[in-house]
């Protein structure tokens, strides 16, 4: 096609057209708002799942297995106020199922509620309302200074940050300047209740509330406003008195109603003016009867069509607040002193005056009271964002709305909510040009989740996409979608593509497809059910693993959060061969980096530095972590599964040692496992120390007699002796050539004051040795080499399981321990071995040379040392 040929906007689309079926990620970013309510957050770790999916389409990756932790939602503090359809309710109390309002003034339901997590950041605006919620909230904001619309997150305001939205310069990105806000809201409408069953009709309470007593109301006109007279007349008021202010001629007439007191007492107002809730809660024409009833009493209409209300009751003020704000209008309120009044009464209290705009016509009976200049909706400005290190707590909601906002806090701010799914793969694949098994509007692709109705959500979230004036624009004169197979379960194209949908306890008799992926083929909760956990292995090997449309040019794609060794993804790796692993953990652990069959790496570099900080931020992981514990984090966050407390190590058998300083040690030994090179897919060189310390040993009983009902000690061998323990001092693993091995090595030697380093007699471990006894000899440890013989891992772990198992080791809260117990527990499936080689072979060293003895046994040869055993006897032969 040439783009000479075409229109400017044929062009723009067809450029557009392009780029999306080029790159997946920026099909995402145009289509998000179609599949996702929740605004869309640019990220590298988005950027790699779109590589690898594209790989898959071009035929590069015919099996792509896909690790990443789950997704965090973002939260508003527990108290912040919002308008539901029951009426306010703290938004700490919300549950799935209520409603809320979104800017259109239209209710929302509430699809999910997360967990508590912290609202540390206190966001300000230009029209006084205070909102607290996490650094990772999102607003959509219209930058005035870049004139366009922009989904943030709140964090982008408080320091400085690369990327997108960071400083520039020196300057952080600023709510606002000179008292003028960079940043606006969305515009919001009268929020939508039904027509309420009111007991009084609003405009009688608004003009009661604003002048009048029991079973009266007071009118305030010209001599020339017999209309507005005959109105309130053919509301049943009935005139009772009609008076003239002497200095103005402005005549008060005051009715009274029939059935005035019954109604108001109906209302709950006659005793304490205030606007009831039904009244706040009533339709838009109700609630702006009751507005002008309200102005055309205390009220006034200035020459620009801003009108004022005014009154000395707070309460009834901060009504009236609620009510304007309520049809989606900016309100001021003004605290004046006493005053005279226009009848020439001087007033005793204090009075507010509370001021607004309104957009639409405001039905008052007094032609002096008329608005006649309505203004734009102006949109609320950002003014301030800031962390409040008190804090408090929250959480996010999410809403059914296409763009994900709803409103929160008494001047109904426009907020966003999160949500966990993307599907957008399937749709591309059906835009692209080049046609190919696993490209292209012909290819059938079958989605398979743990869950039926998960299937189904995704189903009909791609379907709708499809279906999205954007995608038909673009896309809809290649493929059309069928009638006579378009459910939600299963959908058909004109080109013989389809998507159909099965889950892990469904049964797919026949059916197939060119892409198969399963989403989460585990619930979370399921991590512990070995018998559900076998029955997923049992469906992939017998049913989903034979479901290829063409073996030879097919392609898989699983991706799930990691719950165990024996989940899914552990299966596969172990059955099968030719998988491309993408795994992405929570905080970056150097020694786990992974490399694809593509060419790509994980791009982070120091050790713990988080997975995607615009979405998780460091409170958030640590709130994951303390709730799903040590052993569910390793897995759902760090893609990294340990059988429960440990696999032949068990995790909860290390001893914590939280004194400050380390004991006096009797004995050091550092143990040394070299690697072949330094090349990226090798192992690393690992180093671990240990200190050997004594610890009072626990008297052990001779003889026990039962005398009566007791168990008495005889004989209790209270030795006052000491048994040995061993402390865990330091560890590392590098990639590092020769000479920087050994330097390394003699440097944490000489500071940790080693007695004596083992090393290894394999790899480069005989180098190793030699450089350190030419280049150190004169230090004081020694160098020796360990040749574990025939014996395999696995056996010379079990052969120091005891070890463990009896509460010798111990180690402190360091991270490097955390990284050396980690790998501990994960023996054998984990990645790398490296620190438990070390591990084993210090031990082993330690028991064969005796200088690790058993409490039981230090005890026995302490018995043994104390037994008499007398002369020895004569020699009853000679030679």
């Amino acid at each position: 096609m040439n783009l000479a040929d075409l229109n400017p906007f044929e062009t723009l689309r067809e450029i557009e057209r392009v780029e999306c079926e080029t790159s997946l990620y920026t099909f995402l970013q145009h289509a998000w708002k179609y599949i996702d309510p929740s605004p869309f957050t640019h990220g590298w770790p988005l950027e790699a799942m779109c590589e690898h999916l594209e790989a898959v389409a071009d035929g590069d990756i015919r099996k792509l297995l896909i690790n990443v932790p789950p997704r965090c939602g973002k939260q508003v503090a527990d108290d912040t106020p919002v308008l539901t359809t029951k009426g306010w309710m703290r938004h700490g109390d919300l549950r799935a199922g209520d409603y809320v309002f979104s800017p259109s003034g239209k209710p929302v339901r509430v699809k999910a509620v997360s967990g508590k997590t912290p609202s540390n950041v206190r966001v300000e605006f230009f029209d006084g309302s205070v909102i607290y919620c996490h650094e990772n909230h999102e607003w959509t904001l219209f930058n005035r200074s870049a004139r366009k619309w922009e989904t943030v997150e709140t964090n982008v305001f408080l320091e400085p940050r690369k990327g997108r939205w960071g400083k520039t310069g020196k300057t952080n990105k600023r709510a606002s300047s000179g008292g003028r806000a960079l940043h606006q809201l969305p515009l919001v409408q009268p929020v939508q209740f039904p027509l309420a069953a009111l007991p009084l009709d609003p405009y009688v309470l608004g003009v009661w509330l604003g002048d009048g007593s029991t079973g009266k109301a007071c009118v305030t006109h010209s001599p020339k406003d017999r209309e507005h007279i005959d109105h309130i007349v053919n509301l049943g008021f009935a005139p009772s008195a009609v008076w003239t202010h002497k200095d103005t001629g402005v005549l008060t007439t005051s009715f009274a109603y029939t059935g005035m007191k019954e109604g108001l007492a109906a209302a709950g107002v006659l005793t304490l003016k205030h606007i009831p809730e039904a009244y706040q809660l009533a339709s838009v024409p109700q609630r702006l009867q009751l507005l002008a009833g309200l102005i055309d009493t205390d009220g006034h209409v200035d020459k620009n069509g801003r009108c004022h209300f005014t009154n000395t009751n707070r309460a009834l003020i901060d009504n009236v607040i609620a009510l304007v704000r309520s049809m989606g209008w900016r309100t001021s309120v003004i605290e004046r002193a006493p005053s005279k009044s226009s009848s020439g009464i001087q007033g005793t209290k204090p009075y507010w005056v509370v001021g607004f705009q309104p957009t639409e016509e405001l039905p008052t009976r007094l032609p002096r009271k008329q608005v006649k200049r309505f203004a734009a909706r102006r949109a609320v400005g950002l003014k301030s964002v800031t962390y409040d290190p008190r804090g408090k707590k929250g959480h996010c909601i999410e809403v059914d709305a296409a763009d994900g906002l709803y409103l929160v806090g008494r001047n109904l701010i426009p907020t966003h909510n999160s949500t966990l799914v993307s599907v957008a793969f399937p749709a591309w694949v059906w835009t692209q040009r080049e046609i190919g098994p696993v490209s292209g509007p012909q290819v059938a692709l079958l989605h398979a989740s743990y869950a039926m109705s998960l299937a189904m959500r995704d189903s009909v979230k791609t379907r709708r996409l499809i279906e999205s004036p954007w995608y038909q624009r673009l896309w809809g004169h290649r493929f059309q979608l069928v009638g006579d197979q378009n459910t939600k379960g299963r959908f058909q194209n004109d080109k013989r593509g389809e998507r159909l949908i099965t889950a892990v306890d469904a049964r797919v008799t026949g059916e197939g497809g060119s892409i198969i992926i399963v989403d989460d083929a585990n619930a979370a909760n399921e991590a512990l059910s070995e018998a559900l956990i076998e029955t997923t292995k049992d469906w992939w090997d017998g049913t989903m693993s034979t479901r290829l449309n063409d073996a030879r040019t097919g392609a898989y794609i699983v991706i799930q959060q990691r719950l165990g060794e024996e989940d899914l993804t552990g299966h596969i790796l172990d059955t099968d061969d030719g998988w491309t692993h993408l795994m992405l953990p929570m905080e970056f652990e150097p020694e786990r980096s992974v490399a694809t069959s593509i060419g790509w790496e994980d791009p982070r570099t120091e050790a713990g530095e988080l997975l995607w900080p615009e979405r998780f931020a460091t409170e958030q992981v640590e709130v994951l972590k303390k709730r799903l514990g040590p052993w569910k984090a390793a897995g759902q966050l760090q893609q990294r599964p340990e059988p429960k407390g440990g696999g032949i190590i068990k995790r909860d058998w290390w001893q914590l040692h939280d004194a400050p300083h380390f004991p006096q040690f009797d004995y050091v030994l550092a143990s040394l496992d070299t690697a072949f090179t330094t090349k990226q897919e090798n192992d690393f060189s690992a180093l671990t120390v240990w200190g050997i310390f004594t610890t009072d040993t626990v008297a052990q009983p001779s003889k026990q007699v039962i005398r009566g009902e007791r168990l008495v000690n005889i004989d209790p061998r209270d030795y006052g002796n000491q048994a040995p323990k061993v402390m865990l001092m330091n560890a590392w693993q590098e990639r590092l050539e020769l000479h920087d091995l050994v330097q390394r090595v003699a440097k944490t030697c000489k500071e940790m004051k080693v007695d004596r380093l083992l090393i290894e007699d394999k790899a480069a471990g005989h180098s190793v040795a030699q450089e350190l006894r030419r280049l150190f000899g004169y230090e004081d440890f020694a160098v020796q080499l360990v040749n574990p013989g025939a014996i395999d891992k696995v056996a010379r772990v079990y052969a120091i399981q005891h070890i463990f198992a009896e509460g010798m080791v111990f180690a402190p809260d360091r991270q490097w321990a955390e990284m050396t117990i980690a790998q501990c527990t994960a023996f054998p499936r984990g990645k790398h071995d490296d620190i438990m080689d070390t591990a084993s072979q210090a031990l082993t060293y330690m028991r064969r040379a005796g200088l690790l003895t058993r409490s039981s046994e230090h005890i026995s040869e302490v018995g043994e040392s104390l037994k008499h055993r007398g002369a020895p006897p004569a020699n009853l032969y000679g030679i």
